[in-house]
């Protein structure tokens, strides 16, 4: 256990990838966090990891708290990189992801499908077009049947499977309705 300055490898890891990487990279090896000692980030009982989210075996990670935080960093899509998505699948059809996300610097496989089919392939008047009466008793109807998909309404209603969960969950909250779990 140490609260003394950081190694030289330490060092060089919160230069290269910021503070949250070397704090996670003391976690993992099993050593204090100061700042945590110091009552900075919480309570001493609080269990929670250096990026808040607690630890990722509870999240199912394999990856420790260092590689997490500097391999997923969060951030909004640009109007480029949705043009690029759309002329990429456009090239090599909507199947082929790992080499779609190729075309993508900072995208994945799975994080540029989840784009495409939750946003891209619908125009602008599709995505912002309101829900009709009827669409909503069937999102209702859905929400409330664990037998039927949201995905199966998004293709009835030529809507993203996102589109339907988050009317569900609208729906859900504006009318008063007891929670039910799904």
């Amino acid at each position: 256990v140490r609260d003394g300055p950081l190694s030289e490898r330490e060092a060089e890891r919160l230069r290269t990838t910021g503070p949250l990487a070397a704090r996670a990279a003391r976690a993992d090896a099993g050593e204090r966090d100061p700042a945590r000692s110091a009552g900075e980030l919480g309570s001493p009982g609080e269990h929670s990891s250096a990026d808040g989210h607690g630890s990722a075996a509870k999240h199912g990670s394999a990856r420790s708290g260092a590689a997490r935080a500097s391999a997923d960093v969060r951030r909004r899509w640009t109007e480029e990189e949705d043009a690029r998505l759309r002329e990429a699948v456009e090239r090599f059809g909507p199947r082929r992801w790992g080499r779609i996300a190729e075309c993508l610097p900072g995208r994945n496989a799975q994080r540029a499908r989840l784009r495409y089919n939750n946003f891209v392939r619908f125009s602008r008047e599709q995505r912002h077009r309101p829900f009709s009466a009827e669409d909503d008793a069937l999102v209702l109807r859905v929400g409330a049947d664990p037998e039927i998909t949201f995905g199966a309404v998004a293709k009835q209603l030529n809507r993203g499977n996102n589109a339907i969960r988050n009317r569900y969950w609208l729906l859900r909250r504006h009318s008063g309705r007891a929670h039910v779990e799904r």
